[in-house]
């Protein structure tokens, strides 16, 4: 599958409509991921692959179902849960047939997915009144100091003052 769709303007529309609402549904829900955001995630890309006019996707292949499945558990556990075996368990497949097949299909292996979710997350809740300890805790992670190597790691392109005032 190539990593670009070729959309009319209507599916297009649908989906700049509906990516909004999520938007609003997971700030709604204090960025907790729910059956509606899950919903109309499914809903945009049944819809994106389904009207795909120029190419013609084969039904999808084992590696892609398997990142689907390993992104759909990553949404619902990646609070409490950092380890590739855990969801490789899940899927009841390999880590290492896990880590081939997600990084196969998105030239990222599960756990720079797993590290990118928290980092996101963690941009998110640095706008709030939180402060480091708070978000590493609630993110799962056993020290603020952990928390802060692998967000300072994988963040070297956010905005420096908000670096800086994090993590004085």
């Amino acid at each position: 599958m190539t990593p670009f769709l070729n959309l009319d303007s209507l599916t297009y529309g649908t989906i700049t409509q509906l990516l909004p609402i999520m938007e609003q549904e997971l700030w709604l829900n204090n960025l907790n991921v729910n059956d509606v955001a899950v919903t109309i995630l499914h809903l945009i890309l049944i819809k994106m692959l389904s009207t795909d006019s120029d190419t013609h996707h084969k039904s999808a292949t084992r590696p892609m179902e398997l990142s689907l499945q390993f992104r759909d558990l990553l949404f619902k556990y990646h609070v409490g849960e950092k380890r590739v075996a855990f969801y490789a368990d899940k899927l009841s497949v390999t880590e290492s047939y896990l880590n081939k097949c997600v990084k196969g299909v998105t030239q990222k292996s599960p756990k720079q997915w797993i590290n990118e979710i928290d980092i996101n997350y963690s941009k998110a809740l640095l706008h709030s009144s939180k402060d480091i300890a708070e978000i590493a805790y609630e993110l799962n992670f056993h020290t603020a100091s952990h928390f802060t190597q692998l967000f300072q790691k994988n963040c070297r392109n956010y905005p420096k003052g908000i670096q800086d005032s994090v993590f004085e």
